[in-house]
């Protein structure tokens, strides 16, 4: 769900972007520019492998740009991101049965991010399907197991928090 499309193999190959990518692109430029002008003479190579500066020049500098352009829509796409896991959120809110509101509802008005649950319990399942919950990292017994509300989840609902106590009072609830 919070994944960006970002994440996929292709894009590892950024992860030789910023300074070595430039640096790359700098010294490729540099040798097919030298080239051209005749300032370097690289000897009886063929033409075609002098090409290959051309090439990496090319290459190194697309991946600068994106680089560069990811990291200037870096705060642009943050927000929007944001923004659709606050919708997403008040959206499973909304549609929550009255179990799911009394666990995601009482853990927030605990100030509690973990808690256990039973593994077969279909409320917590529920709850993990719609990504409000996870398994917590440790161990856990075989009938239960500790549940925790991920980072960027809390955050939302910590924000909305007097709207789930209001909600959470006319329930009838109590901690």
């Amino acid at each position: 769900m919070l994944k960006m499309a970002t994440d996929s193999g292709f894009w590892r190959i950024l992860d030789f972007s910023g300074r070595k990518a430039f640096a790359a692109f700098l010294t490729c430029a540099a040798v097919s520019y030298g080239h051209e002008i005749k300032l370097l003479a690289l000897g009886d190579i063929p033409k075609w492998a002098a090409q290959i500066a051309n090439v990496g020049a090319i290459f190194f500098g697309a991946i600068t740009l994106i680089s560069v352009l990811l990291f200037v829509t870096k705060p642009i796409r943050s927000l929007l991101n944001r923004r659709n896991l606050v919708k997403y959120i008040d959206s499973q809110m909304a549609s929550m049965t009255r179990e799911e509101f009394e666990i995601i509802g009482g853990m927030v008005l605990s100030n509690q991010r973990s808690q256990s649950g039973d593994l077969m319990d279909p409320v917590m399942a529920a709850l993990r399907q719609k990504g409000l919950i996870q398994f917590a990292g440790g161990t856990g017994r075989v009938d239960r197991w500790a549940f925790s509300i991920p980072n960027e989840v809390w955050r939302v609902l910590k924000a909305n928090e007097d709207q789930i106590r209001t909600a959470w009072d006319r329930s009838g609830f109590r901690l």
